[in-house]
């Protein structure tokens, strides 16, 4: 018998959603590993790893599509936990067990969320490693903490003979306010959405858009984020945001600056609570009147308040927000730059009482073993969500280590590497002389030369496109024989902000092409990893053989129809009864955690085409219908 239900928490939305679109997701999977006490048996493993499952209960919940096709998290009663067995012969074996793990797509509906491991001596029934592995969507890289300290704690005391004295900690099921509650949240992203860049950069058209992963790590980083903290009285992380922000600035030549940044979601009451609590929210900051450095800090950690006091947003709420702001202006919004600045307050601590006096931070500067590149080198991964990088912080012991992802469609090896060691640069000249003027960015930063000016580059609507993108995704339209695009001031537009302007020439014949359709066509085919943007205008040039005139709209396919159907089926409980094919999933009143149910009743009939993030396009239900097909 279940235990409790509950729907998803705002964390959870965000992290299942990304499972319900194809491809794996074990990537994001959350790692355990444990060295036991000398003298753990295999029982004795089993039991730590039963009543760590028992106190926590994220590790025995499922998520499941009730008869409303609404996803819920389902607790579990505790049950005994089954885990792997290795027995160790060499370094390989144990690597190629690990991977087994680690690596395993969960079937969140149909298994428990907990994938268990031991490692046994060569011999007898000695254990040398525990190991465990869970889907993200039930446990944040805050409770992986929790998690290793809890069984680590259960482990020894087992050992030891006595019974651990860790009483069950109950998850709140609904870690997102009521939506009574959200309208202030509401408010405050839908205003930014409105205004906020949708992209930095206009990633190069001849380059493929592989990820470069590198592993960074530094001695001097911890010192001087330690020292402006603590001057300019604000958090380590505040500080070293507002350096991205000055180098992303540099970077895009837009005087403007947006950063994904993680926050944890929690406040002292869920400080040992094991759950997905976390957010990813986007911060712009306004750098066009090009401030210094000291006012950058102030206002990243203005701006950086600000996005903290309206965190409590559903996921799939945060998504509309977006999304409406994006059919409003015409674009899609990339991931742009991401930074998971996530130590611990143990990780912390320490830095309180980090010497900060400038000659011995210039010392340490100097020598050849303070920075070092351990890693710089091309992945198997190419970019699908518009990323430019993803930097992750953590500290390890004395040194700050940045784990990232480049997108080498946007960066070049030298704007990489200053990414990586400039923020410390750029500070460390910050303490030297009390303030980093904005045009002595760059250069103390060791930022190579500025953006290179590309006519096939302009600014539309606060995001850069590039117009032979624009140009690419007209010319697939089946009734287009070609097309120019430009980036024009008209006589009512302000100079800084040209319309986006489609001259098209129809195919012979062409019979059905007017503006509402290349619109809707292009709407249907942005994403976030092309630079293109929906024209303003579209101009239509008669061909020589004969004028446009409309002809009869084609009878729907079964595919289509397919659509229809499936939306219909699930459409009385998200608000709208008979489907109207010419307006929109969400202007119809659809709920998005009801999409998957959707895709997977379509492919049930042999269908495909279409991916979750679809249904926030700004098309009419009919355009998302063509795109579907068999099979």
């Amino acid at each position: 018998m279940d235990l409790r239900t509950g729907p998803l928490g705002g964390a959870q939305q965000w992290e299942w959603w990304k499972t319900c679109h194809p491809g794996p997701h074990a990537d994001t999977n959350n790692w355990l590993s444990v060295t036991p006490p000398p003298g753990t048996t295999a029982a004795t493993a089993r039991r730590a790893l039963d009543l760590l499952s028992a106190r926590h209960e994220p590790l025995r919940t499922a998520i499941e599509i009730g008869a409303d096709r609404v996803p819920r998290q389902v607790v579990r009663p505790p049950a005994p936990v089954v885990p792997r067995v290795h027995r160790f012969v060499d370094e390989a074996g144990r690597a190629a067990f690990q991977e087994t793990l680690r690596w395993h797509e969960f079937v969140l509906d149909t298994e428990p969320p907990f994938l268990t491991g031991l490692v046994l001596d060569p011999e007898g029934d000695r254990v040398r490693e525990m190991m465990g592995c869970l889907p993200h969507v039930v446990v944040d890289g805050w409770s992986r903490r929790i998690l290793i300290r809890d069984l680590t704690e259960i482990t020894e005391a087992l050992v030891r003979g006595r019974e651990p004295g860790l009483p069950p900690a109950a998850q709140p099921l609904d870690v997102a306010d009521d939506a009574g509650t959200h309208v202030a949240a509401q408010r405050f992203w839908h205003g930014q959405f409105e205004t906020m860049p949708n992209r930095m950069f206009a990633s190069a058209p001849d380059t493929a858009p592989v990820l470069v992963s590198a592993d960074y790590s530094s001695a001097l980083a911890p010192l001087v984020l330690a020292g402006v903290a603590r001057r300019d009285r604000v958090g380590p992380s505040v500080v070293y945001l507002a350096a991205l922000h000055a180098l992303l600035a540099c970077f895009s030549g837009t005087g403007r600056s947006v950063l994904r940044t993680h926050f944890s979601g929690r406040d002292s009451a869920l400080d040992g609570v094991v759950g997905c609590f976390h957010r990813v929210l986007p911060i712009a900051v306004d750098l066009a009147d090009s401030p210094p450095l000291s006012e950058i800090i102030r206002r990243t950690w203005t701006k950086s308040l600000r996005a903290q006091s309206r965190y409590q947003l559903d996921y799939l709420e945060l998504a509309e927000a977006r999304a409406a702001a994006g059919a409003r202006r015409g674009v899609v919004f990339a991931d742009g730059t991401t930074v998971n600045f996530a130590p611990g307050r143990d990780d912390l601590a320490g830095l309180d009482e980090a010497p900060a006096d400038v000659p011995s931070l210039l010392a340490l500067a100097g020598r050849p073993d303070t920075a070092q590149l351990h890693y710089f080198a091309p992945s198997d991964s190419l970019d699908e969500w518009g990323m430019d990088a993803y930097l992750q912080i953590r500290f390890r012991g004395p040194r700050m280590s940045v784990g990232t992802s480049f997108n080498a469609a946007v960066f070049t090896r030298a704007q990489m590497l200053a990414l990586l060691g400039g923020p410390e640069r750029l500070l460390l000249r910050y303490l030297e002389r009390g303030d980093v003027p904005f045009a002595d960015v760059a250069d103390t930063a060791g930022v190579p030369d500025g953006p290179v000016a590309d006519p096939d580059v302009a600014e539309v609507r606060g995001g850069l496109v590039r117009l032979g993108e624009v140009v690419g995704l007209l010319r697939r339209h089946e009734e287009v024989a070609d097309a120019r695009v430009v980036a024009e001031t008209a006589e009512t537009a302000q100079p800084d902000a040209p319309e986006l302007v489609a001259y098209v020439t129809p195919a012979p014949g062409a019979s059905r092409l007017d503006e509402a359709q290349l619109r809707d066509f292009v709407l249907a085919r942005l994403d976030p990893v092309r630079p293109a943007a929906c024209p303003d205008r579209f101009v239509i040039a008669p061909t020589a053989q004969q004028a446009p005139v409309p002809g009869p709209v084609p009878a729907p396919g079964p595919g289509s129809r397919a659509l229809f159907e499936a939306i219909d089926a699930f459409g009385a409980g998200a608000g709208f009864g008979a489907l109207n094919p010419d307006t929109s999933y969400l202007d119809a009143g659809g709920e998005l955690t009801k999409v998957p149910a959707i895709l997977r009743e379509l492919a049930d009939h042999g269908y495909s085409g279409l991916v979750p993030d679809d249904f926030l396009r700004p098309v009419p239900v009919r355009v998302l219908a063509a795109m579907v097909v068999p099979r």
